[in-house]
């Protein structure tokens, strides 16, 4: 099959992009073309053979970080000049869309978590157009959603709210989801009704990984830990839904005392720093 996936950034070490470079490793290995559009490729060159960029679906182009400001964080009295921004640049990037699933022929499109949280909501409609338009079948891969972030998408205005109820997660007839966890599948059968099968975010552990070198060859130093230490990694934020409380169980129960644990992301999406 011609495959096309959407994704707002990948390359980096983002965990949607790493996830959805692992899917896209597994469909070529069965076949299948892939061909990605994306509102930014981090570190890596573009090839124009099978990737497309579109700066507007960009998590921090202008017009995202304009209207998720104006949103969430200082919104204005009226949100009408919003809403119209919402309009008229969700048109851009659904002609973009729609102009690009018709180039590549595509059989099915994935769209990597920007049919899910609300992130990007000029993408997030888009999408929803587009592939209600198109009628194609997508599978919308959904690694979290807005009512797992606290209040960080609750906006003061009651259209935005409702907007983000309506477009986030996609449910068009001709779509599918795939979350990463069953509870989330659980939340999804109880809020809309949907069905979803459950993909673990997964390792390859036949690949390289954590491989020491120059650069991290001090890394116990720098932490004020010995290098006869057993590092644990938690490589997530410090919020609910990472489950921290399971890495620290296992540390427990590894019985070792050389066992150190270290989390590498901070709690800032945690909502009142409750967890």
């Amino acid at each position: 099959m011609r495959i096309g996936i959407i994704i707002g950034r990948i390359g980096g070490v983002d965990g949607v992009a790493l996830e959805t470079e692992k899917w896209i490793e597994v469909l070529r290995k069965m076949g299948h073309s892939i061909y990605i559009l994306s509102g930014q490729f981090q570190d890596r060159k573009i090839d124009p053979e099978t990737e497309t960029l579109v700066p507007e679906m960009s998590f921090f182009s202008p017009e995202s970080y304009w209207s998720q400001k104006k949103a969430f964080f200082y919104p204005e009295t009226d949100p009408e000049e919003l809403i119209e921004h919402l309009n008229l640049y969700s048109k851009v990037i659904y002609k973009k869309i729609i102009e690009w699933t018709r180039f590549r022929k595509l059989d099915l499109v994935i769209s990597e978590n920007a049919s899910a949280l609300p992130s990007h909501l000029e993408m997030g409609l888009a999408i929803n157009k587009a592939i209600t338009k198109l009628g194609i079948p997508t599978i919308t891969h959904d690694h979290d959603f807005a009512w797992e972030r606290g209040d960080r998408y609750h906006s003061p205005h009651d259209e935005i709210n409702t907007f983000v109820e309506e477009v986030f997660p996609l449910r068009a007839p001709n779509s599918v989801h795939a979350v990463i966890n069953t509870p989330a599948q659980e939340t999804l059968k109880e809020k809309f009704d949907r069905d979803s099968l459950v993909v673990p975010n997964v390792m390859d552990f036949s690949k390289p990984f954590g491989v020491p070198n120059e650069h991290n060859a001090r890394l116990p130093d720098y932490l004020g830990y010995s290098h006869d230490d057993l590092f644990l990694y938690q490589i997530t934020r410090i919020v609910r839904r990472k489950g921290i409380e399971v890495a620290i169980k296992l540390a427990d129960q590894l019985n070792d005392p050389r066992i150190r644990l270290v989390i590498t992301g901070n709690y800032a999406d945690d909502a009142g720093s409750a967890y």
